[in-house]
């Protein structure tokens, strides 16, 4: 069973305020009754008609022992509403509120993406060549797989790197933490294994958090700079994301706002610092990764290139089953696009999705995908 007691969610949609026919009109779906059904009515997924058996989002988490829920929802370029609920810390009975600040995991991984991607937008990086171009003071081994398909930036994007997959440690303020490259050549004092190519580049996907980590050495080598420091300059500055940070430790002006993670029986988790923070070091709030997702989609409908190029924004939100940075749900029939991302460290679970148009039933299944987050566990 995973111990996954904290959750940390976001819920976005229509984040534009493009040019519409009902421009200037407050035509948000989150009306009271869609907000009252989401914090008090969760139904499961699939459930027989009058037999619901419908909770609200305070009983689910006494139910499940989770200690804290944070939610922000995106309508039309604004936050619409938001609300917390619970305990950033039991021991010190210190509520949540919207500026607790969380471990977005793997929520990392499409803000490292999009880093990457806005460095293909200004032509230091390349999409499609081999990242050892670039690499330096470390490659990735060549092997047979390697012979004839090379790693590329998209495919380490995409996860179809042929990167092998394997969960990074944390470690404890009092141990030593391996550099960058210490963790990618797999020397002490990393206690993990070398990153490994274990297929051909391009022949099918595989989730991979080493392959992020190799992203995040791109990304320093590209622009000479420690990955923390190229992520404000490309991502967080550019979006006004002031309670977000890749560094490890965390910033002592965030130290007082961050929550706390606890397991199934509501013990807490010491603290941990996270070496791998192209692929789950993150810690951000629900607002701040708002402001993220509303700059991607302005730049895909109105091309503001606040991090992206409308032609770039355009590959990224492509009917297409290649992922760049996120994963797509969507239909060929309509032309609605939901994307998601989900992420999960000791303690702490985290959910972003988002819609480019104006789903209409996406509250709906909203409630779904909130009692799903639960059962994770």
């Amino acid at each position: 069973m995973k111990k996954l007691t904290f959750l940390f969610l976001i819920g976005l949609i229509g984040c534009t305020n493009q040019n519409s026919k009902q421009e200037g009109k407050n035509i948000s779906i989150f009306g009271n009754k869609h907000i009252e059904n989401i914090q008090h009515n969760l139904v499961p997924a699939h459930y027989l008609q009058g037999r619901s058996n419908a909770k609200s989002i305070p009983q689910m988490m006494k139910e499940n022992n989770i200690p804290a829920v944070s939610i922000v929802f995106i309508d039309h370029g604004k936050i619409s509403w938001q609300i917390t609920f619970g305990y950033a810390n039991l021991q010190d009975s210190i509520k949540v509120s919207p500026n607790t600040v969380f471990n977005g995991a793997s929520l990392s991984k499409p803000v490292s993406a999009m880093a990457a991607l806005k460095l293909v937008d200004k032509e230091i990086l390349a999409l499609n060549e081999d990242v050892n171009h670039k690499l330096q003071g470390w490659k990735i081994p060549e092997s047979h797989f390697t012979k004839k398909e090379k790693v590329s930036l998209k495919r380490l994007i995409s996860h179809t790197a042929g990167i092998d997959n394997h969960l990074w440690s944390s470690y404890g303020n009092d141990e030593k933490v391996p550099s960058l490259i210490e963790m990618l050549t797999g020397e002490n004092p990393s206690v993990d294994p070398p990153v490994a190519v274990v297929s051909v580049p391009g022949e099918k996907r595989k989730y991979s958090n080493p392959g992020y980590s190799i992203i995040e050495k791109l990304i320093q080598d590209a622009t000479q700079k420690e990955f923390e420091f190229a992520i404000d300059e490309l991502i967080f500055e550019p979006c006004g994301m002031d309670n977000s940070s890749f560094e490890q430790p965390v910033p002592d002006q965030m130290k007082m706002f961050m929550a706390t993670g606890y397991t199934n029986d509501l013990n807490p988790y010491p603290y941990k610092l996270f070496p791998f923070k192209a692929a789950g070091g993150i810690w951000t709030t629900p607002t701040d990764l708002g402001k993220f997702l509303m700059a991607l989609m302005d730049d895909y409908h109105s091309g503001k290139n606040v991090i992206l190029s409308k032609k770039m924004a355009d590959s990224v939100f492509q009917k297409s089953p290649e992922r760049l940075g996120f994963s797509k749900l969507y239909d060929d029939k309509s032309n609605e696009l939901l994307f998601e991302h989900w992420g999960s460290n000791s303690g702490f679970t985290s959910y972003m999705v988002a819609s480019l148009k104006n789903f209409i039933h996406f509250w709906n299944s909203l409630c779904s995908v909130l009692q799903a987050i639960w059962l994770l566990r």
